[in-house]
C-alpha cells in the first residue's frame, strides 16, 4: 500500500475514499524518486533483491512504480527487482527461506497449503530449509507467532510488520492505529534471524 490509492479521486483500488497529503501524481513522482535513490544507496553496500508484494489500496498505481524501478535497474546485475503475477514472494537465503504476503486476501487453511507447497513452484526445494520467515502487512500491527506446520522440528516463524506510513484517515476512524516503523532484519546464512532492528 505504498500509495494508499489507486486514482485522481482518491480512492483505493476497491473504491474506499481516502485522505491524503498530497496528489496521487505528486505522490508517484515523488515516491518513484525516492524508491531508485534509496536502491542506488543499497547497491554500494550490497547486491539488493526488491520482493514486490501488491497490497489491497493502490494495485494499479503501485504496478506502475515498480515496472519503472525495474526498467530503472534493467542492465544493473547488483538489482533485482521480483515483480511478477502472484502476490507473494520468496527468497532463499542459506538455509532460511524468507516469505512475504501482504494478507488481505489469505485465509488460515490456504495459508497452510501455501507455506508447504507454494515454494516449489519457484523451484526452491525445502529439503534443507531449516529456519522459514512469513512477514506480512496488512493488520498493521507488529504481531509475532509461530506455527508448527511446516516439518516437525522447525516452525514457521509468522510476523505481521507494521508500516511506515501514517495512520490513512480511515483506518484511524475506524481505530486502526499502529507505530509508524521500519524493520532492518539481519540473516546468517547458516543460522537464522541474527538482528532486528525497529525504527519509529
Amino acid at each position: 500500500d505504498f500509495f494508499n490509492v489507486d486514482n485522481v479521486m482518491n480512492m483505493t483500488t476497491r473504491g474506499t475514499i481516502q485522505v491524503n497529503r498530497m496528489s496521487i501524481e505528486d505522490a508517484i513522482e515523488k515516491g518513484t524518486w525516492f524508491i531508485i535513490n534509496l536502491i542506488n544507496k543499497l547497491k554500494e553496500i550490497a547486491p539488493v533483491i526488491v520482493p514486490v508484494v501488491p497490497g489491497n489500496h493502490d494495485s494499479s498505481t503501485a504496478l506502475s512504480l515498480w515496472v519503472a524501478v525495474k526498467y530503472a535497474f534493467i542492465n544493473d546485475w547488483n538489482v533485482e527487482v521480483m515483480i511478477d503475477q502472484f502476490k507473494w514472494k520468496f527468497y532463499k537465503w542459506g538455509n532460511s527461506l524468507l516469505a512475504w504476503d501482504h494478507w488481505d486476501r489469505m485465509k488460515p487453511m490456504v495459508f497452510k497449503d501455501l507455506i508447504k507447497d507454494e515454494p516449489r513452484r519457484f523451484g526452491i526445494t525445502l529439503d534443507d530449509v531449516h529456519y522459514y520467515y512469513w512477514y506480512l502487512w496488512h493488520i498493521h500491527h507488529n504481531i509475532y507467532k509461530q506455527f508448527e506446520w511446516f516439518r516437525q522440528y522447525w516452525p514457521v516463524h509468522i510476523e505481521h510488520l507494521w508500516s511506515p506510513s501514517v495512520t490513512d484517515q480511515w483506518h484511524l476512524d475506524n481505530a486502526y492505529l499502529s507505530w509508524r516503523c521500519i524493520h532492518w532484519h539481519l540473516y546468517s546464512k547458516t543460522k537464522w534471524r541474527i538482528a532486528k532492528f525497529d525504527c519509529r
